[in-house]
């Protein structure tokens, strides 16, 4: 048939290739608003096929997500190696969040979905990664370079939520700095005042010489 794609036959090479498809529609349409047929004809696989590597559409899209948490876990093991634990540590942090969102945007969608459509369980990996970092934030903690009286998984969260901020509203936000002819580079100027404030606001203050 002219047109028609390819029959993929290597087994990893399917997969991925469903997983592709399938994150970019889940990402479009929602778990609900995506078919396995729309799933079949955007991977080139057919629907037995993609029966057979993932079972149900509910398992290929628990999939997708593990998939995305996966990534996220790639990228922040990727800069461990650089981040210092220093006052800079918190700055490092909020980075590795916010460059990821904005190379990862079919997430946020995802994520949107997610929320449209009324889940509230967390996706396949995420606690395990959320544990991971409080105990990274909780050991920067105990050597006294940040505050230790703000719960390391609040933290986690309120970084993961001044990233996803951002990448969510940014259209509209760069809308509005023009028209208030705010005409410094948006993402970084966000990230780099954004990060100061968490600097001066969780660094341990020095402890009062005695006089």
């Amino acid at each position: 048939m002219p047109g028609a794609r390819p029959k993929i036959r290597d087994a990893q090479a399917t997969r991925s290739a469903i997983l592709r498809a399938a994150e970019q529609l889940f990402s479009e349409r929602g778990f609900s608003g995506t078919s396995m047929r729309d799933l079949s004809r955007a991977s080139g696989v057919s629907q037995s096929l993609i029966h057979h590597h993932f079972g149900s559409k509910h398992d290929l899209y628990e999939a997708v997500k593990e998939i995305a948490v996966k990534r996220f876990r790639e990228a922040w093991e990727s800069r461990r190696r650089t981040r210092e634990r220093d006052r800079g540590f918190l700055a490092g942090v909020l980075k590795t969040f916010f460059d990821f969102l904005g190379e990862n945007q079919t997430l946020i969608r995802l994520v949107a979905w997610s929320r449209l459509e009324g889940e509230t369980s967390l996706w396949p990996g995420e606690e395990e990664m959320l544990r991971s970092l409080e105990e990274e934030i909780r050991r920067v903690q105990e050597s006294k370079i940040i505050r230790s009286d703000v719960e390391p998984v609040f933290l986690v969260l309120m970084i993961g939520a001044l990233a996803l901020f951002w990448w969510e509203n940014r259209a509209i936000i760069e809308n509005l700095l023009a028209r208030l002819q705010k005409n410094r580079e948006a993402d970084s100027s966000y990230l780099e005042q954004v990060s100061g404030v968490l600097i001066r606001g969780l660094s341990v203050s020095p402890t009062p010489s005695k006089g």
